[in-house]
This record gives structure tokens, C-alpha cells and sequence, in this order.
């Protein structure tokens, strides 16, 4: 621009140029594909290099280049605002006087940064995500910002699991979430010969013989007059008779109160009611809780409700929570939405029917969703942080509580008492589930720990056989359903040719095919540039967005002359004052592209020479 104090209004006007805003956002570009290709060519040498664990092939050998990228299209948008405002003092005096001349200059200038999607969104967002999946077989590595992180672990879920808490606890890179998903096609496993005790679903094989001195009734009807429940008919009888009560929740708190006075304990669960809750440690979905708030394990009260659903055919409803530590986005999109993943995984590999769990409905933030929940936030609402929040929690605060998954009985008007306690026989209880109206749905019969190897029986995987293995293993005692599973895991593992990866849970043996992977979501804040690559069937799916930045610049001219006379003074001024506010943003897709089939074979040549 010209000097301002001699321009008009209309001449500053005519003086601010757009067109060098749009000249230097795309020459920004420009710069930007030149790096990606000078990138690109920097890799060679590492592509050409022989490799001692190739038998001194290099990258090149095995059909690998590196990638080429250009932008497909760019749009730039620029705007403009200028404000300016023009004064001008005029004074005259008569007498001796003495004045002087002024001139008062100054310029300021501010940046903000911002995120910026790498496919060419440009909303705002408080924090960034990236993507990478790790096969199942791998013991590769994934490269963050120059720094290795080796798998390593005895099966595939604590390989992903130490990769995550790696990732996690290196304050150097950046990465605050590690949040790893098991991503898996059936397997199929049979039991031969079936046993009650072995459930099989097609990625995992739960053993339930975990001891089973307890018994569920239902509750789903006012009967028309006394109903009498009978726990065992031989000596020592155990039975209690129950009178009709005004409703259905009256009925089950009365035979509830009469049980419990025979000695047993007993739950009530019904739609509405307490749920079952499942707890996880800070940003897991999968593993039990260090120090669960309940004291409680999750395979514990997984086989409980599980026996319930599976015996009663009512739906199940489930709900993710997270405690407001991470990014609100994330904690609704991801995590919770894991932890849900998690509870009905592991109801279906315990025998209930997928029909029976719906597909979670959790409408899923946008990704510039604001990280404080705008207005009242409803009981529809409460999945994720959200349930925090309105009890009051700070932003960024952590409480165990909150970490979890609720368990409830969906749509039904019926209630169940879970019994537990001696004594129970099987085949004494009365009314059983043949009848109808109020009756048992569900008894226990098996003894903890009980052998299940008889017959020769065996788990089939792709026409592999495994025995049955109760041996201890570890902490898991002789024929505990933990040590049938942690040895199955472990002689899948053993056999590479059966094509199949295992891991073991409690007491389930999740199974995976060798083309299988986890997905790992990465999670940070900071704005500085974070590379990701792996090696080994690591491979990186999504990379950080990048980071831009914008800047306004103020400037505030004025000047004030004033004249001098013996016996005429004179005040002549003239003040000019701008905003000039620039905004702009540019939205460009990179794609990849291979390398020239001619480029390739000029460099092989060459490095032949």
C-alpha cells in the first residue's frame, strides 16, 4: 500500500490487491507438492537398499516403491474486510503561541492456529485422530515422528494391547488415546461331543462350567392365588409359597423378601432396574478393570446375565459410558461405542443370540462438535461423557465409575430373581420351565471346576482337532474354565498351519483368522506434525490431519501538523485509522499414486550398474 496519509478512502479501497492473497495460497500449494515429491525421492535409497532379514533383497526385489502423491484439485477462498474511518481538526487562535508537529505510527499483528481435515475440511476440531491397522500374525512396528515401537507379546491381543500402552506412556510423540478394536471374520469352532458346559460361536469358545449353585425364576404375571416355589423336595426341603400381590414388581419384591429368609441370596432385574455394569480401566474396552469400583470381575457377572438372557429370550439393552478425560468426540464415536462392542461380544460368544442384542443406536457427534454438551442433555443423551456432565463433571476430570457398560433387561414387563445359595436341585425345582405363568427358567447343576475332557472331547477348528486341556496353566486352577481357555489359545497358537490366532479372556478363547486384524485409533491433541508408518502388516490407514494457521494484521496510522506564528496560531488535522481483516482458506486433496513404470526401471538400471 501507498503511504495512507495521502490517499483518499476510495484510493485505500482500490489499493488492497486480492489477488495476492489467492497468489500466495497458491504457491502455498505449489510448495507443498514439491515437498511431497522430493519426499518421495528421498525414499529411494531405503527402498534400494539390500535388507539382511530379505537374504539381502531390497524393497525393490519384492515388487515394493515408494508412493507418489500429487493434489487432485484445490479450492481456494479468500475474503476481505477493510474498515476506515477519516478525521480532520481545524482550530485558530490569536496570540503568541508556540506548537509543534506530531506523527504517530503503529502496527500490530496476531495468529491462530487451527485443525484441518486432510480431506479437505476445514472445521475446527480440539483434538485429531489417525488410524492404523495391525494383522493378527504381525510382530512389525509402527514408526511415530522417527521412533519405533516393536510388537511384542505372546498372542495377537497383548501385541495390540503393549503397542497401545507404549504409545500411551511416550510423552514424546504426542499421542494421548490409543484405543485398539479386533476386527475378525468366522472361524466356526464346533465341540465334539457337545457339551452344555462348551459354548461355540464363530469367533470364540467359552467354557462355562464355573460352578453353578444358583437359580433364576420369573416373574411375569399376578397369579390368581398362592403359588408355592419349591428348591429341593427331599430332605432338607427348601420351598417357599408366595401370595398374590397388586402387581407384577410387588410380586417379585415379595417372593424376593420370603427367598431370602430361606438363606439364599437374591437380585431383581427387570426393565428400569439396577443394571448390570461392566467397568474398564482409562481408555480400554477389553480387559478387566485393575481395581473395578465393585469389586467384581466381568466374566463373573457376563456368565450371569448371560444364563438370564439366554433362558428368558427377553432383548438386551446396552449403554456405553466414559468419564470426560478424553476429547468429547472420541469418548461418544469411539470409546464408547467400543465398550459396547465389547459387552455384546461377549454376551454372544457366552450363547446369547445375536437377535436378542440390536445394534447400539448412538447417533455419533460431528467431528466439530463442541467438547461442553450444549443445553439440558436428556436421558437419551447419556451415552458417552455426557451422563458426566450432567452429574456435574469437570472437563478433562477422571472417575472409574464412569468407565463402563450397562447391562439391562430391554422390552418386557416380566421380573427375575437370581438365587443364589444351597440348597438348589436341578431336578427338584418346581414350577420348572416346561410350565407357564411364574416359574424356574434356569438351575444350575454343575459342580466348580468340572472335568469336561471326558469322551475324548475336543474343539474342531478348520478340520483341526484340539483335546480338551484342564491342566493348570499359570494361575488358573485344574479344569477352571480360565485354563480351558488359556490352553486352547495357546495350542491354536502352537499350530501355525491351522491358519487361526488365538487369545484368551477369562474364561473365553477368541479366535481369528491370519488375515484378520485390529483396528488402532490414535488420539492427540497437540498441533505439531505427528508421521506415522509400519512395517510387517502395520499399516497406516489414516494419518494425523494437518495442521494450518491464519493471522490477522491491524494497522492504525495517524498524523497532526500544526502551524507556528507569533500572533496567529493555527491547528490543522488529519487522522486515518484501518482494520483490514483477511480470511482465507484452502480445501485439497492428496491422492497417491505408484510410481512410473519407466522411473522404476531407470532406477533398478541404474543401481544395477
Amino acid at each position: 500500500m501507498n503511504d495512507i496519509s495521502e490517499m483518499t478512502p476510495g484510493e485505500v479501497l482500490a489499493d488492497a490487491n486480492v489477488s495476492d492473497f489467492i497468489g500466495s495460497m497458491g504457491l502455498a500449494i505449489a510448495q507443498a507438492q514439491t515437498a511431497l515429491d522430493e519426499n518421495s525421492v528421498r525414499q529411494i535409497p531405503d527402498f534400494a537398499a539390500p535388507r539382511e532379514g530379505l537374504n539381502g533383497r531390497s524393497l525393490f526385489d519384492l515388487g515394493l516403491s515408494p508412493a507418489f502423491y500429487h493434489y487432485q484439485h484445490a479450492d481456494l477462498s479468500v475474503s476481505l474486510q477493510l474498515q476506515l474511518r477519516v478525521e480532520r481538526t481545524f482550530g485558530l487562535d490569536i496570540g503568541a503561541n508556540f506548537n509543534f508537529s506530531d506523527t504517530d505510527t503503529s502496527n500490530s499483528e496476531t495468529s491462530a492456529s487451527s485443525s484441518e481435515s486432510s480431506s479437505g475440511s476445514s472445521s475446527r476440531t480440539t483434538h485429531r485422530e489417525a488410524e492404523v491397522n495391525v494383522g493378527v500374525t504381525t510382530a512389525g512396528a509402527l514408526t511415530v515422528n522417527g521412533n519405533n515401537f516393536q510388537l511384542s507379546g505372546d498372542n495377537p491381543l497383548e501385541r495390540i494391547n503393549n503397542l497401545a500402552e507404549a504409545l500411551r506412556g511416550d510423552s514424546n510423540n504426542g499421542i494421548e488415546r490409543a484405543l485398539p478394536q479386533a476386527r475378525t471374520t468366522a472361524v466356526d469352532p464346533t465341540c465334539e461331543p457337545p457339551s452344555d458346559h462348551v459354548v461355540c460361536t464363530p469367533n470364540a469358545v467359552t467354557f462355562m462350567n464355573e460352578g453353578s449353585e444358583f437359580a433364576i425364576i420369573m416373574i411375569e404375571q399376578v397369579p390368581t392365588g398362592d403359588e408355592t416355589f419349591v428348591f429341593k423336595s427331599s430332605s432338607p426341603e427348601k420351598e417357599v409359597t408366595v401370595t398374590p400381590q397388586a402387581s407384577i414388581q410387588a410380586q417379585a419384591d415379595e417372593a424376593a423378601r420370603l427367598i431370602r429368609e430361606e438363606g439364599y441370596t437374591v437380585e431383581i432385574y427387570g426393565r428400569g432396574d439396577t443394571p448390570a455394569k461392566l467397568f474398564f480401566d482409562h481408555d480400554d474396552a477389553s480387559h478387566e478393570p485393575s481395581s473395578p469400583p465393585d469389586g467384581s470381575t466381568n466374566s463373573a457377572k457376563l456368565n450371569g446375565v448371560a444364563r438370564l438372557f439366554i433362558a428368558s429370550g427377553v432383548p438386551v439393552e446396552l449403554k456405553g459410558f466414559c468419564d470426560r478425560s478424553g476429547p468429547r468426540t472420541y469418548n461418544k464415536n469411539r470409546l464408547a461405542v467400543a465398550r459396547l462392542d465389547y459387552a455384546r461380544r461377549e454376551l454372544i460368544a457366552r450363547g446369547v443370540p445375536a437377535s436378542q442384542i440390536p445394534a447400539s443406536d448412538i447417533t455419533t457427534l460431528p467431528a466439530n462438535a463442541p467438547e461442553q454438551p450444549s443445553g439440558p442433555v436428556g436421558n437419551e443423551d447419556n451415552i458417552g461423557e455426557d451422563q458426566a456432565a450432567l452429574d456435574g463433571a469437570a472437563d478433562r476430570s477422571h472417575d472409574p465409575n464412569m468407565r463402563k457398560t450397562e447391562i439391562q433387561i430391554g422390552d418386557t414387563n416380566a421380573r427375575f430373581l437370581v438365587i443364589r445359595g444351597t440348597p438348589i436341585n436341578s431336578t427338584q425345582v418346581s414350577p420348572d420351565s416346561s410350565a407357564s405363568g411364574n416359574r424356574f427358567v434356569y438351575v444350575g447343576s454343575t459342580s466348580s471346576n468340572q472335568d469336561l475332557t471326558g469322551s475324548g472331547r475336543k474343539i474342531v477348528v478348520k478340520g483341526t482337532d484340539f483335546p480338551l486341556n484342564g491342566s493348570v496353566n499359570g494361575s488358573h486352577a485344574e479344569h477352571s474354565p480360565e485354563a480351558y481357555a488359556a490352553n486352547l489359545a495357546r495350542d491354536v497358537n502352537t499350530n501355525t498351519a491351522v491358519g487361526v490366532r488365538a487369545w484368551a479372556t477369562g474364561n473365553v478363547c477368541n479366535l481369528a483368522n491370519n488375515g484378520d486384524r485390529f483396528e488402532l485409533v490414535l488420539v492427540t491433541r497437540e498441533s505439531r506434525s505427528i508421521s506415522l508408518s509400519g512395517t510387517e502388516d502395520v499399516t497406516v490407514t489414516t494419518q494425523f490431519s494437518r495442521s494450518s494457521s491464519s493471522s490477522v494484521e491491524r494497522t492504525e496510522t495517524g498524523n497532526q501538523t500544526v502551524a507556528v506564528g507569533a500572533s496567529l496560531g493555527l491547528r490543522f488535522g488529519r487522522q486515518y485509522e484501518t482494520n483490514i481483516t483477511g480470511n482465507s482458506s484452502i480445501s485439497a486433496r492428496l491422492v497417491s499414486v505408484p510410481a512410473p513404470p519407466e522411473f522404476l526401471e531407470q532406477i533398478k538400471a541404474f543401481l544395477e550398474e
